[in-house]
């Protein structure tokens, strides 16, 4: 697309109307963002990253995307984009399809690994290489820190490269992911398990600080009794073993228990290994996304509710008959039962019941309620030692990455002898709520540490403010899939690459709150030729001229602008 930018050519004269108004407009848009980049919990511009889709700019958005989070690539196949949920569009027609644009920048964009900020003398420990571990990795590196990251297994990415298929995640992605912080100067080794032979303490020793990332890889057992002696297993180890190659088909029907994302993980994987027949029973609340609930019964999956394993009875012929005992509710974690019975005959079962931390390498202090207590830094009890990820309590990639930049900004502050609570309270995304962590930009942090003054970004533009009548009604975009009859394999990725003209479509699509794309509306709805356009092609309000009539914030079409009282005008600016 052309310079979508307006170009003024001045005033043709000036008369002082100014002590007419009460009211003067200003452009707010640096205070402003859009209520999508609020409710990803990886803080990513995405009004911004959109503008630049929508002209073509695919390495620039890319760019954009880099500044938070290290693998765009990743999150732009594996997040539940919740960042949908709350887009503005989604009140007008229908919200951008926003978790596939993040997939097409990270396609067709390219751009070189960012160079350190600095050289420190420090060094600091990473331990574990899944999403909150390499997030941290890549910060620091950028902040200019040694980094080295410690791996249990023998290949970096944990629940990345081990927990998620490759029908939604392809390894090489995630090997990609490591070649760039290689290139960031981040070493890695494999094959090391923090315990007897690599102690917690003498990491602690040997480092100025550490960041621990490791994940939930512990299955909780699914207490039914009998169920060692039937053809079981639980659900991440079976991902573990497809993922390994160790599992290369199944046949019969597969039963999985559990209403998550693992559980959907384990049903379409055993379709692809040639299941004739798989069913998911589930207690009460099914957790799992509904993108992947939509998938699975395209992939003629069974899903059923309100039921709960209650007796095994082993058949001759090697399978399984599964009483199942229906359930009402649950009363903390335990489910009440009803009279309706069932019973499934199936030839495996595969659990997938909820997933602990192996924390046993760690100081009993540093522990609350089987997982790490921290701070809003990522701090722990120890003052070096920071933590992110699911032994925190984050639920999924994208809040591991939002949970890592948090730590990250606790290290560097800690090890440079900053404010890091003041720090994060200047970066931090959107309003805070009590008991809530906003998201948190590390690209305002940087400009921060370099002196810039990067704006406090505190309002999310509502669809209220957005003028609606500048957006026709638009269809959303679909996301290109894979045929049904084309998932043949576990490496059969399901969600296609987004051709370049449909991401840009589907981005024109985009109100871009709360910025200024320089439109010009401002300029030509003025009635007193007090808009003003600067070299850099934005605008600015000449105040002798403005008399305070907000025609220009009305005609602005995404709330890049504000009528405020006379006496805040120069606060705001």
């Amino acid at each position: 697309m052309g310079d979508l930018r307006f170009t003024s050519k001045g005033l043709s004269y000036e008369v002082d109307i100014s002590s007419q108004r009460t009211m003067v407009p200003v452009y707010d848009f640096p205070q402003k963002t859009s209520p999508c980049r609020v409710g990803c919990p990886a803080g990513h511009d995405i009004a911004w990253a959109l503008y630049l889709v929508r002209q073509g700019e695919f390495g620039a958005a890319l760019a954009l995307f880099r500044e938070e989070s290290p693998f765009p690539s990743i999150t732009g196949r594996v997040c539940y984009y919740p960042c949908e949920a709350v887009c503005n569009r989604g009140e007008h027609d229908e919200a951008l399809a926003i978790n596939m644009l993040e997939r097409a920048l990270a396609d067709h964009g390219t751009i070189p690994a960012p160079r350190p900020l600095a050289s420190h003398a420090e060094h600091i420990a990473v331990v574990g290489s899944g999403p909150a571990g390499l997030t941290a990795a890549y910060h620091l590196a950028w902040l200019g820190y040694r980094v080295t990251v410690y791996e249990k297994e023998q290949e970096i990415g944990g629940v990345l490269r081990y927990g998620i298929p490759d029908y939604r995640l392809p390894r090489q992605v995630v090997r990609d992911v490591e070649a760039m912080l290689r290139g960031m100067g981040v070493a890695f080794r494999t094959g090391a398990a923090v315990g007897p032979e690599l102690p917690f303490k003498t990491l602690l020793a040997e480092h100025d600080a550490l960041f621990l990332g490791v994940g939930l890889s512990e299955a909780r057992a699914l207490t039914l009794k009998g169920i060692e002696a039937v053809s079981s297993m639980p659900g991440i180890e079976f991902l573990y073993r497809a993922k390994e190659g160790r599992v290369r088909s199944i046949e019969g029907h597969v039963l999985v228990i559990g209403a998550g994302d693992v559980a959907l993980d384990v049903a379409r994987s055993a379709k692809r290994l040639g299941a004739d027949k798989v069913s998911i029973y589930y207690r009460v609340h099914l957790r799992a996304h509904p993108e992947e609930l939509r998938e699975a019964a395209r992939e003629r999956i069974s899903i059923d509710g309100g039921w709960e394993p209650v007796r095994l009875a082993p058949q001759k012929d090697g399978g399984v008959v599964v009483r199942m005992q229906g359930v009402d509710h649950l009363v903390e974690g335990r489910a009440v039962h009803n009279e309706r019975q069932t019973e499934v005959r199936c030839d495996h079962i595969i659990y997938a019941v909820g997933q602990r931390a192996n924390a046993s390498f760690l100081p009993p202090e540093l522990l609350s309620n089987g997982g790490l207590a921290v701070n809003a830094l990522g701090q722990t009890a120890h003052p070096k030692v920071f933590a992110g990820g699911d032994i925190t309590g984050s639920y999924n990639v994208v809040e591991a990455i939002g949970g890592a930049k948090r730590a990250v900004i606790g290290i560097d502050s800690l090890l440079r002898g900053r404010d890091g609570a003041a720090l994060l309270a200047r970066v931090s995304l959107g309003e805070s709520r009590p008991g809530e962590s906003p998201p948190v930009s590390l690209r305002s942090y940087r400009q921060l540490l370099g002196g810039e003054a990067a704006p406090l970004v505190r309002q999310s533009v509502p669809y209220a403010a957005i003028n609606a009548d500048y957006f026709p009604p638009q269809e959303r975009v679909g996301r290109p899939h894979l045929g049904l009859d084309e998932r043949r394999g576990l490496c059969d990725e399901v969600n296609l690459e987004v051709p370049r003209e449909v991401a840009i479509r589907e981005a024109s699509r985009c109100f871009h709150c709360g910025e200024c794309t320089v439109c010009g509306n401002c300029f030509i709805y003025c009635p007193d030729s007090a808009v003003l356009q600067g070299e850099d092609g934005f605008f600015s309000i000449n105040g002798m001229q403005c008399k305070g009539c907000g025609q220009c914030v009305a005609e602005c079409p995404r709330s890049a602008m504000s009528m405020v009282p006379e006496g805040d005008a120069v606060a705001v600016a």
